[in-house]
């Protein structure tokens, strides 16, 4: 157990809550032939609403539905893009645009794409000449305009109702305001200015009545959220990083960067998140780094130099973050996790207008992210697309930090995470599960909670299992929401078993803690979850296996038909290996190094093996994919499929579905690469990915129509993961996580109890997804050397112990915390000394309450004998919470 002061926890076997990422939702907003742009210094999306100019220089909305032309050109000026915004008004789902016209600087305002209101305001250096608009904020209802004349920069709040623009500098003859750049917030407002006395640039805040200086040397532009202003200053000929809190009660500038070397710029917060761009000395590339020198970025994700040194590198919006990383992806932090977003039907993103002038910088408000780019549906002209994200959760506050890291070590985990502003500490919760939060720790295998944390925290006493982990900030009284939960893997290694190359391993579904794996031209077996292997006999050494299948004590055993060893063979054991006898006559070595068998999930003694030639064969009709009806004495080859034409099944992969056997999948190398057959293999369809080959397959138990595949390119390039989730008619990508180009992916195996969690084996190692592919992590602590990490195989034994074969050996994870049994979920409601344990009323028929004193295998489940109390449509049994803990489960009998 992790090391703690106190545990007290109430467990029950849960159904796992999956934590879904954001679905890839990009919408093409406009189709014409017409180019659409806007500008690289402001917004233009709030709420899901949109504003863009388009090429005959009108002004467009789009109010998440339909366009509105608000502006035609007609009389007025070219539109000057860098005075061009959306943002919000000051009741929900409000927005305001703002933009400029013309050389002269005439402005004007719209507020839900209503007709626009001209700006109005009076120089107050010369009311006879006109002022020239430079810079525009807008948010939560307010407008903030820097209008310049000559070398004089006034600032001005303008009233978006009527257009008036009220003067908040006076008319000193200084020259005010600079860089162009405004930041608001909440009815406030700043920026950098500077005078004509030294030369030193200060920072104003308009607090929302008057105007002050809240320091001096600052460089760059001051950005504000929520009354907190972050930017950067000159200390000792280096820009660092600082921060004023206006909502405390004595706020004063605070250092938070000590960096001696590297540069630091482009200081950015949401109210609650700092984050700004470190370069490091003698690197062109930036890195983002978050509040407490904590790096978000990764070589393959930093931010490149020419947009690092430009405007809006990178995006901080309500615990979200945008931005365009080396490799010219567009990278998400959703609150959820950090992926690049799939920008199709698009092509590209951003880039410059007719004169080429740099325009159209993707952005990020509210959860959405609009871009201007190519339509792979054709044409020269860019389009407007917009991709809806994660609506941001800031209803709780204070919000937890943007990222928190689990880092393994021997027997240990290292949190590190980013801070929080306001926040006093911080608290971890632990648990066996992936749906950990603070409200249901209690109730969760393994469900700890660690309090008053600061980062970095080492815990300890960490073993052979998932381990979940989530962190909330707290800030005076108030706990905030949970963060996403992180996950750590302790890989296990094996005994008795050579160190050596393994190319399969398999577990029967009623076998206990029985598996099976081949390697070096031997079978082993173990009977214990994997932690201990010994080498069968009876036969079995000396042949190269490349195939296992399991049914209770049956065991059949593929080999591989290498020139220098003989015709392939399929071997079988009645005995759980003690002895075989090989069943199957080849007819001829097709030079194939990689077998595959599978058994009916509801009739094991029909099974099919393919890459296999019987003497029986006629070409070229017969396909390589063999079948038996009686477990293996008889053999007959299925056809090939008759379309295309020259079709020919050579499947490295073969997958049934559990529910409907006579539908089965073969995937490989063949023309179609992956087809599908509804009868038992008579008949095959077409239901390929796309070009290449398919080497790893895998149905859905429970959503048989959802399929995964491991995919190639005609290079032998890998294609990472594919989807469908219509039998084959259709796939998409669900590489999320992966590195670019994804390794190739060797072995695919969905968890029987809980499809939504997907274990992947890869030429990289092990990758888990716990939300039905939409996100993997790397799990490879344990997993010790390359050749290990080369994954071939993974099974899941009936005690879930996964187990995977490798290139340096065996190696287990523990899995038995996971999915303890199936719905109905059991809630505790804990009071004092005593816990309530509660379920549905409804479920009298089949189920009774058990509880444990451990959680460690074997597991011991009794009876509770408590009193039942049926109220409300609800069974309540009351217990004592006692410590050590108690588990509890609704048990199916």
């Amino acid at each position: 157990m992790i090391k703690t002061s106190l545990i007290r926890a109430l467990v029950c076997a849960l159904v796992v809550l999956a934590l879904s990422a954001p679905a890839q939702n990009v919408r093409q907003v406009i189709t014409n032939l017409v180019d659409e742009t806007w500008g690289i210094r402001n917004s233009v999306v709030s709420s899901g609403k949109l504003l863009w100019i388009d090429d005959s220089n009108s002004v467009v909305y789009f109010n998440g539905t339909s366009t509105n032309l608000v502006q035609p050109r007609g009389t007025n000026g070219l539109l000057e893009n860098h005075v061009f915004m959306l943002g919000s008004g000051a009741a929900a789902g409000q927005t305001i645009g703002v933009w400029r016209r013309g050389a002269d600087g005439t402005s004007f305002v719209s507020t839900n794409g209503s007709p626009p209101s001209l700006v109005i305001e009076t120089n107050p250096y010369n009311p006879n000449n006109p002022l020239n608009a430079e810079a525009v904020g807008v948010a939560d209802g307010s407008v903030f305009m820097i209008l310049s004349t000559g070398t004089m920069a006034p600032v001005f709040r303008v009233d978006p109702a009527t257009g008036y623009a009220t003067n908040l500098t006076g008319s000193a003859l200084v020259p005010g305001a600079l860089f162009g750049r405004i930041s608001s917030s909440g009815g406030q407002a700043v920026w950098p200015f500077t005078d004509n006395t030294n030369g030193i640039i200060k920072l104003h805040f308009y607090n929302g009545s008057t105007v002050q200086v809240l320091d001096t040397n600052i460089t760059g532009n001051p950005n504000i959220a929520h009354g907190r202003i972050v930017y950067t200053k000159s200390v000792g000929g280096r820009d660092q990083v600082f921060l004023y809190d206006s909502t405390l009660a004595s706020p004063a500038p605070i250092q938070i960067t000590t960096d001696s070397s590297g540069t630091n710029r482009y200081a950015r917060t949401d109210g609650s998140h700092i984050a700004w761009l470190h370069t490091a000395s003698g690197t062109t590339n930036a890195d983002i780094i978050l509040y407490g020198a904590v790096p978000l970025t990764s070589a393959s994700t930093q931010v490149p130099n020419q947009l690092a040194s430009g405007e809006r590198p990178f995006q901080l919006d309500r615990g979200q973050l945008l931005w365009q990383d080396v490799s010219n992806r567009l990278q998400y932090c959703s609150g959820l996790g950090c992926f690049p977003i799939d920008i199709s039907p698009s092509l590209n993103f951003g880039g410059s207008d007719g004169a080429g002038t740099p325009c159209c910088a993707p952005n990020l408000t509210d959860g959405f992210v609009a871009w201007t780019g190519l339509s792979s549906y054709g044409g020269s002209d860019r389009e407007v697309f917009l991709f809806s994200g994660t609506p941001p959760n800031d209803a709780q506050h204070p919000l937890p930090p943007l990222l928190l890291t689990a880092t393994p070590g021997t027997n240990q985990v290292t949190l590190t995470w980013d801070r929080v502003i306001g926040a006093s500490f911080y608290n971890i919760y632990v648990a066996f599960d992936p749906s950990v939060t603070k409200d249901n720790y209690l109730s969760l295998p393994g469900g700890q909670r660690f309090t008053a944390l600061s980062s970095p925290l080492v815990l300890t006493g960490f073993t052979n299992r998932f381990y979940f982990f989530a962190i909330t900030a707290v800030a005076g009284p108030g706990e905030g929401p949970s963060s996403p939960p992180v996950a750590v893997a302790f890989w296990g290694s094996s005994t008795g078993a050579a160190k050596t190359n393994y190319y399969a391993i398999a577990a029967g579904a009623t076998n206990g803690q029985i598996a099976y794996a081949s390697g070096g031209r031997n079978v082993y077996q173990t009977t214990n979850g994997g932690a201990t292997w010994a080498a069968l006999a009876g036969g079995i050494q000396g042949p190269d296996v490349r195939a296992l299948a399991v049914d209770g004590p049956r065991v059949y055993a593929a080999t591989r038909d290498i020139f220098s060893v003989g015709p392939a063979q399929i071997l079988k054991s009645l005995n759980s290996g003690a002895s075989w006898t090989a069943i199957v006559p080849d007819g001829g070595q097709i030079g194939e190094q990689n077998k595959i068998i599978v058994l009916d999930p509801i009739n094991p003694s029909r099974l099919y093996a393919a890459d296999f030639r019987l003497p029986s064969m006629v070409e070229p009709d017969d396909s390589f994919i063999i079948r038996s009806t009686d477990g293996g004495t008889n053999w007959i080859h299925l056809p090939d499929a008759t379309t295309p034409l020259g079709a020919e099944i050579r499947a490295y992969t073969l997958a049934i579905n559990p529910q409907n056997p006579s539908v089965i999948y073969a995937g490989g190398t063949g023309t179609p690469n992956l087809v599908r057959s509804t009868d038992g293999g008579t008949n095959w369809t077409d239901v390929n990915p796309g070009p290449g080959y398919v080497y790893a397959l895998a149905i859905d138990r429970l959503n048989p129509q959802t399929l995964y595949v491991g995919a190639v390119d005609s290079s032998q390039g890998s294609r990472g993961i594919l989807k469908s989730t219509n039998s084959g008619l259709s796939w998409i990508s669900s590489n999320l996580g992966f590195p670019s180009p994804p390794p190739r992916i060797n072995s695919l195996l969905i968890d029987p109890l809980k499809p939504q969690q997907i274990h992947v084996g890869t030429a990289a190692g092990y990758y888990v997804s716990f939300d039905g592919g939409q996100h993997w992590t790397s799990q490879n602590f344990g997993l010790t050397t390359p050749a290990a990490q080369a994954i071939s195989a993974l099974t899941l034994t009936a005690s879930r112990q996964l187990l995977a074969a490798t290139g340096d050996g065996l190696y287990r994870l523990d899995l038995s915390m996971l999915n303890l049994t199936l719905p109905p979920t059991l809630t505790i409601v804990r009071s004092g000394a005593t816990a309530n344990l509660v379920w549905p009323a409804s479920l009298d028929s089949g189920f009774i309450l058990e509880s444990a004193t451990t959680l460690k295998p074997p597991v011991t489940w009794n009876a509770v004998t408590n009193p039942i109390v049926i109220t409300n449509g609800q069974r309540r049994v009351t217990v004592a919470a006692t410590n050590p803990a108690s588990f509890y489960r609704l048990h199916k009998f």
